[in-house]
This record gives structure tokens, C-alpha cells and sequence, in this order.
């Protein structure tokens, strides 16, 4: 019985699918779908030091998520890993669900026996063979995540932007300095991160960060075009089915809230449909200015709030039918700074 044992371990450690697939399949309902199964390589490939997850609403990738972290502790993947959540008690919310399945799951109960171990508290705890996890929220200093000579040597980052943190430029630099001046360099050398999010403003911390060269970064909205046929195909339809997708994007657009499906289904910080001039009909190309007529336009907004437009500048000529724009830019500005 226990050479079966180790040898179903062995098994599990060569092909993680089938770690998730065996021990979880009481959270798997549905069919799963091939970026499920990309998504498991990226989290178990130790030769990706970042890997950025950008996924629709309902996809499971917290779910795929919880379950890797679950697997690399039973198998000592990691001696002290870490999970950041957008609150302390979303990181909480998220070690709670791992716990459940630490203490319930007959499976892991028979393969690797008994796993609640000296430490089981709220926010930290600590396996019978020695691996930690431990849950903490945007901002908080991870001053004490060393647990005896181990500092994170994992690390989970799911979610952790909102509508606030992405209202003023000012609040996305606090993210993003709390997530590389105090999260990384508490991170032992060599220590893997991965991150679930949601781009919520062009210039979020997920989307700066999948426009670095140094992250990994998969997209999967809810919706995609068949390359053969030019159509729209559902990316889990056996969840998700194109009629239903079709239907609520329907409804979004009816409430005006197309921008809200775009973010949260489509992995779109903004919604292409919503703009006047798509790409097709912009081309860069160098001109040098000499008798034309130039124009310039300030759309200014009342507030520097989330919920408003930014203040808009422009400067530009015409050019028979042809519009030349020498600038155009944008910002949250108080008013004396407009001026």
C-alpha cells in the first residue's frame, strides 16, 4: 500500500493536471477547458520566475489557483508561500478555502495523512511537514512573513486592485510601490510569483506589469475569434455558452455599463466599441510643421474623483480632409493645474 502511495505522489509531481484532476475533482462540475490546463503548467513551471493570469469573471482561476498552492505544499514545492489579496480579509477569504481542503479532503487525508499541523490560525498556517502559508492585504508591511530561516519563497498575488486604487495615478503608484518595494524584496532570491487580476484603468499595475518583458502574461476572455472562421467562439462554452455571453453583453450595453464588460469579461481596460476612432484609421507617420493652421482644445473635468472623465488636451491641424494631430494627452488634474 504504500509503494501505491508513493508511486500515485511520483505521479502527481510529473504531471501536475493530474494532481488537480485527482485530488479536486469534486471542485471541477464542469467539463474543463484547454486554458485550464495552460494555466496549471504556467503555476507548476519553476523555470517562470513571473507569470501574470489575466482571465474573465467566473473562470476559476483563483480556484486553479488555490488548488496549485495546495499541491506544491503537500509536496514541498515551497517552504513559505505567501498570498496577497486586495484586503487582508480577501487574502484571509482565500487561505480559508485552502484550509477547508486541508482538513476535509479524503484524498489528501489518505496520500499525505493528517495535515493540519502546530500553527492553524486565521492567517498563517503551518503544515505537518513543515510548508507555510501565510495571507496578507495591499499595504500591509510583510515585516514577520520570515518563519524560522525561511523567507517567502512563494507568492501569490490575486486580485489585489479595485476601483480606488486605480482612481488617481497617485493611487496606482502606491500599489504598485507597496508591490515591488515591499513585496518582492521580502521575497527569498529565486522566489516565484504569480498573479491573478483584472485591468481596471490603462494604466493599472496588471497591465504595467504585462507590458514588462519579465512577466509571462496569458489573456483569456470569455469571448474569442475562431481563427477559421472569423466567428465568435465561447472560451468555456460547457459554463459559459455563446448564447448566454451574447445575452449579457447585450445587457450591459443596455444599462450603459459596456466598459464593465470589457473589464471583466473581455480583459479589456477599456471597451474598443466605445471609441470613435479605432486603430484602422490612426497611422503615425513623421511630419514637420510649417504654415499650417494649428488648433488646440481643453475638455476639462470638474473633479479628479473614479467616477469622472479625465481632462482632456489636443493640439492639431487640417490638412484638406485629413486631421494632423501634433499632441494629445490626459490626466487627473485639479484645477489650478489645468490652468
Amino acid at each position: 500500500m504504500t509503494s501505491t502511495k508513493e508511486q500515485a505522489i511520483a505521479d502527481m509531481m510529473r504531471e501536475p493536471w493530474l494532481a488537480h484532476a485527482t485530488l479536486f475533482r469534486h471542485r471541477h462540475p464542469t467539463p474543463t477547458p484547454r486554458f485550464h490546463r495552460e494555466i496549471v503548467r504556467l503555476w507548476h513551471d519553476a523555470t517562470l520566475p513571473r507569470v501574470l493570469v489575466q482571465a474573465f469573471r467566473g473562470a476559476a482561476k483563483s480556484t486553479l489557483a488555490e488548488e496549485a498552492i495546495i499541491i506544491q505544499a503537500l509536496t514541498r514545492g515551497f517552504h513559505n508561500g505567501i498570498i496577497l489579496g486586495e484586503t487582508y480579509e480577501r487574502a484571509v477569504e482565500r487561505l480559508r478555502a485552502i484550509k477547508h481542503e486541508l482538513e476535509t479532503n479524503p484524498l489528501i487525508f489518505e496520500l499525505f495523512g493528517e495535515q493540519v499541523g502546530p500553527v492553524w490560525s486565521e492567517q498563517k498556517i503551518v503544515l505537518t511537514n513543515g510548508a507555510i502559508i501565510q495571507a496578507f492585504g495591499r499595504g500591509q508591511s510583510l515585516r514577520g512573513s520570515k518563519h524560522l530561516d525561511w523567507r517567502p519563497d512563494r507568492a501569490f498575488a490575486d486580485d489585489i486592485e479595485n476601483e480606488d486604487s486605480v482612481a488617481t495615478p497617485e493611487a496606482i503608484e502606491k500599489t504598485k510601490n507597496w508591490l515591488m518595494a515591499t513585496v518582492e524584496p521580502a521575497l527569498e532570491p529565486g522566489a516565484l510569483m504569480r498573479v491573478n487580476g483584472t485591468p481596471l484603468h490603462p494604466r493599472c499595475v496588471i497591465c504595467q506589469l504585462a507590458a514588462d518583458a519579465a512577466w509571462v502574461t496569458r489573456v483569456y476572455p470569455v469571448l474569442h475569434i475562431d481563427p477559421t472562421t472569423g466567428e465568435e467562439r465561447s472560451t468555456w462554452p460547457e459554463r459559459f455558452p455563446l448564447a448566454d455571453i451574447t445575452r449579457k453583453r447585450a445587457e450591459y450595453h443596455r444599462m450603459g455599463m459596456a466598459h464593465s464588460f470589457a473589464q471583466e469579461y473581455m480583459c479589456q481596460a477599456e471597451d474598443p466599441s466605445t471609441k470613435p476612432f479605432t486603430d484602422n484609421l490612426i497611422r503615425v507617420e513623421p511630419v514637420v510643421r510649417t504654415w499650417h493652421a494649428v488648433y488646440a482644445m481643453c475638455d476639462p473635468a470638474r473633479s479628479v474623483k473614479s467616477t469622472s472623465a479625465t481632462t482632456g488636451m489636443a493640439v492639431w491641424s487640417w490638412l484638406a480632409n485629413r486631421l494632423i494631430v501634433w499632441d494629445a494627452f490626459a490626466g487627473f488634474w485639479q484645477p489650478d493645474e489645468i490652468v
